[in-house]
């Protein structure tokens, strides 16, 4: 059984989705704190044998003795986290109680480490573990993952007992879906196609420095799906242990990441706008950040990273762009019933692309009741009532029952549209990694 910390997250919910389509596994735990309202979505389809809150994990370890494995992924990742005891209890001791559980069990642990720790870069990028000491982070949560980093590395010198395998992986830039719960901390890319979607522009930090042009400031970026890439590895090779880099190896601009969300909604370089660097980040900012992974690559991992260019198309594409048309339709169908569908519940209508605002249903719910025979509207609560009781057993025919009866009867709103690709609701509007399900568009076609 695998303990993964964090499984809410991006990376972690990346890990969570690898560990059922690719390699089958079902029975691992996961453990977290729910932060955002919709977090629940990173992981609400995965298959793991349970969840735990993350203030429950020591018990619940004190009860359990058959783990394979931990992967903490769990932290405050917050770089403008001042709240050194959050950052002290989160980041240093949590992980400190994980260790120690799992050199005592015998347990193999695979932590999050950050780039954060190398700072401005002044001493490279080498994930050497005998240069550890010698970095200087710029702010409370990259020394958070620093300290830690050095506890590990004391307790390996002085023949302390340790987890049979250990590995801290220093993420550098990880961009792509699920991120949505992470605010301001969530990556440019993302915040990038939110401002072009809003405001047809796209605003990057001007340069404080000469040696570096507005948009030129280089990081290395590295898509979620290569950076749980290199876990899995780890977590198959329990001979290898020690802190690795986890990035590409190669740094690419703030202004290619920003042309290549741009060219993905069809726009142009005109759109690109830079503005101040906030006054908080100021001397704490990181203007080249750059992985060197030779020491990954010399331990067999042969993974070939994606380029910035094709992990913002792969994200744009696949997980925002017309997302509203891509939909999960056997979820989307069951979620109209489980919100009883014709009970004021406002809604989107996608038709031949264009997004059109439906005002709530409650305002028109008599017209649209009138329209339904008697039969139909017992059949639509009769589902409805089965969805809440058993939604597992709500077949995607039923499902799409409903949908049928409800717009064949809704026709005021709909005069004149003989086509509708799509129907959902607002509350489940987001960017989702389960590729594993299959999306699909779906067509209603209105009656003669």
């Amino acid at each position: 059984m695998i303990i993964l910390t964090g499984g809410a997250g991006m990376i972690g919910s990346i890990i969570a989705w690898h560990l059922n389509t690719i390699l089958h596994e079902e029975g691992f735990v996961i453990v977290d704190e729910l932060i955002h309202p919709d977090q629940e979505k990173n992981f609400k389809k995965r298959k793991f044998s349970e969840f735990v809150h993350k203030d429950e994990l020591h018990k619940y370890l004190k009860n359990n003795n058959k783990v394979s494995a931990i992967i903490h992924m769990g932290a405050i990742s917050a770089t403008t986290e001042t709240n050194f005891n959050r950052l002290l209890n989160s980041n240093i001791r949590y992980s400190q109680m994980l260790w120690n559980w799992c050199a005592l069990n015998n347990v193999p642990f695979i932590y999050a480490s950050s780039a954060a720790t190398y700072g401005l870069g002044e001493n490279g990028y080498n994930d050497s573990e005998s240069q550890i000491n010698n970095l200087t982070p710029l702010n409370g949560y990259g020394y958070s993952k620093q300290f830690f980093d050095q506890w590990v590395q004391q307790q390996i010198n002085t023949g302390a007992t340790k987890p049979p395998q250990w590995c801290g992986l220093k993420f550098f830039n990880v961009y792509g879906p699920n991120e949505y719960h992470k605010g301001r901390m969530a990556s440019v890319v993302y915040h990038a196609f939110n401002q072009y979607q809003k405001e047809n522009e796209v605003r990057l930090f001007k340069s404080d420095r000469p040696d570096f042009s507005d948009g030129m400031q280089l990081r290395d970026f590295v898509y979620v799906k290569d950076a749980v890439e290199c876990v899995i590895y780890l977590l198959k090779n329990h001979q290898i242990s020690g802190i690795f880099n986890i990035g590409t190896g190669k740094a690419d601009s703030f202004k290619n990441l920003g042309l290549s969300v741009v060219n993905n909604l069809g726009g142009d370089s005109s759109a690109i706008k830079y503005i101040d660097l906030p006054s908080d980040l100021k001397n704490k900012y990181q203007y080249f950040t750059e992985a060197n992974i030779d020491k990954i690559r010399g331990h067999g991992f042969k993974h070939q990273f994606m380029t910035l260019s094709e992990g913002v198309s792969d994200y744009v594409q696949n997980y925002f762009n017309n997302m509203m048309m891509r939909i999960d339709l056997y979820d989307t169908l069951k979620l109209l019933l489980k919100t009883s569908l014709v009970y004021g519940k406002a809604y989107m209508l996608i038709e031949d692309n264009e997004l059109l605002d439906v005002d709530s249903l409650e305002d028109k719910e008599n017209d649209t009741m009138k329209n339904m025979s008697e039969e139909e509207k017992n059949r639509i609560e009769e589902l409805t009532n089965k969805y809440n009781e058993d939604s597992d057993n709500i077949s995607f025919q039923e499902a799409m029952e409903v949908i049928k009866k409800f717009m064949l009867n809704y026709n005021d709103d709909y005069d004149g549209i003989d086509k509708v690709k799509a129907l959902t609701p607002f509350d489940i509007v987001s960017e989702d990694i389960n590729r594993d399900i299959n999306y699909m568009q779906f067509e209603i076609r209105k009656s003669e």
